[in-house]
C-alpha cells in the first residue's frame, strides 16, 4: 500500500496528523493534512539515508518511506513494536511484545525465535551478527550464531534502552534509574538515581546521553556522568542529534527541548501527543509518537 507526499514548504516536507485530547476523551484535529496512514502509536524510527526511513509502532505496523511515498509493509507479528536497529537496508531488525523479534531481509519481513515471552524494550548491534536487545525483568539477550541467547543481567526489573559504541563499549538504562556499562566481560554500575531512566544514546565514548522521568536528564563526558537541566519537568523519551551544538529531546505531551550548544531551551509545542522516537542523518531527522504522529524536519528548524 502506498501513499503520496505532500509539500507544504520548499524543501521541508511535514507528514503529521496532530490532535489534542477532550476532556471526554475524545480527538479533536488540530491540523488535518490530506495524507492517510494508520493512526497507530508509533513507538521506534530507524534509517539508513532520507530516502529510506522505517517506522514502526502498534497495529502492530511498519511503515517504510523512498523519499517520496510511505509503504504500509507486511509482516508476521501480531503484537506491537518497541524498538528498530539495522545495520543496512538488508538487515534490520525490530524488537517488541511478547519476546517478538524480526529481521527484514531486503525484500521480507521473518520472525527469530527469542527464547523469551517477555516485552522487549531496545536493541542495538555493530554488526550483522553481533545484536542485543533488552527489556523487561532484567532481560538481556545477545544473538550468537544467529541464534539469540539470554545473558547474565545485573539488574531484575526493566531494562529500557541498550546502546553503545562496540560489544566491549554498551551501555543500559533502566527503569530503576541505573546505568550499567559492559566491557565485553562483565556489567559495571555507573549511574544510580531515582527517576526511571528511558533513553541511552550518545554521539560518541566521551559524549552520552541518558534521559527518563520528570525531565532527568545525564551526560557522560568520558570521566563522569553530570545532571544536566534539560528545561523541561516531562517525562523524555528518547534524544537524538547532529553534533554536540545541536541535539533534541522528546517525549510526553508533544514536548521538544533543543540543545543549542550553550543550554537547554523548550521548543513551542508541534502537537500534544506524546514523542517516543526520534532519528536523524544529515538534513532528515524524524520524530515519531501517538495517534499517527510521524514529523519530518531539518535539523535545526525545529
Amino acid at each position: 500500500m502506498s501513499l503520496s507526499v505532500m509539500v507544504l514548504l520548499p524543501g521541508i516536507f511535514l507528514f503529521t496528523f496532530l490532535a489534542c485530547t477532550d476532556l471526554d476523551g475524545t480527538y479533536e484535529p488540530m491540523q488535518l493534512i490530506d495524507y492517510e496512514w494508520p493512526r497507530e502509536y508509533y513507538r521506534a524510527v530507524w534509517g539508513f539515508s532520507e530516502d529510506d526511513i522505517f517506522v514502526a509502532g502498534s497495529g502492530p505496523t511498519i511503515l517504510r518511506y523512498d523519499g517520496s511515498e510511505w509503504d504500509v509493509m507486511d509482516h508476521p507479528s501480531e503484537h506491537t513494536l518497541n524498538s528498530l536497529w539495522g545495520w543496512s537496508s538488508h538487515e534490520l531488525y525490530a524488537v517488541g511484545e511478547r519476546g517478538t523479534i524480526l529481521n527484514y531481509d531486503g525484500r521480507n519481513w521473518s520472525e527469530m525465535e527469542s527464547g523469551t515471552e517477555v516485552r522487549l524494550y531496545g536493541i542495538t548491534g555493530f554488526g550483522p551478527q553481533n545484536l542485543f536487545a533488552v527489556g523487561a525483568a532484567g532481560t538481556i539477550l545477545q544473538l550468537d550464531g544467529g541464534i539469540w541467547k539470554k545473558m547474565d543481567a545485573p539488574v531484575d526489573h526493566s531494562i529500557n534502552s541498550i546502546w553503545g559504541t562496540s560489544a566491549e563499549n554498551i551501555y543500559i538504562a533502566t527503569m530503576g534509574g541505573l546505568i550499567y556499562r559492559f566491557d565485553g566481560q562483565q556489567w559495571n554500575e555507573e549511574l544510580n538515581v531515582n527517576p526511571p531512566l528511558y533513553r541511552i544514546w550518545g554521539l560518541s565514548p566521551e559524549n552520552i546521553y541518558a534521559v527518563g522521568s520528570a525531565g532527568v536528564m545525564y551526560r557522560y563526558n568520558g570521566e563522569e556522568w553530570i545532571h544536566t537541566f534539560s528545561d523541561t519537568e516531562k517525562a523524555l523519551y528518547s534524544i537524538w542529534g547532529t553534533s554536540s551544538d545541536l541535539l533534541y529531546a522528546i517525549g510526553v505531551d508533544g514536548t521538544i527541548t533543543k540543545w543549542n550548544g550553550r543550554f537547554w531551551q523548550v521548543q513551542p509545542n508541534i502537537t500534544t501527543e506524546n514523542f517516543s522516537d526520534t532519528w536523524g542523518i544529515r538534513n532528515r531527522m524524524v520524530l515519531v509518537g501517538g495517534y499517527g504522529t510521524i514529523l519530518l524536519r531539518r535539523p535545526g528548524e525545529i
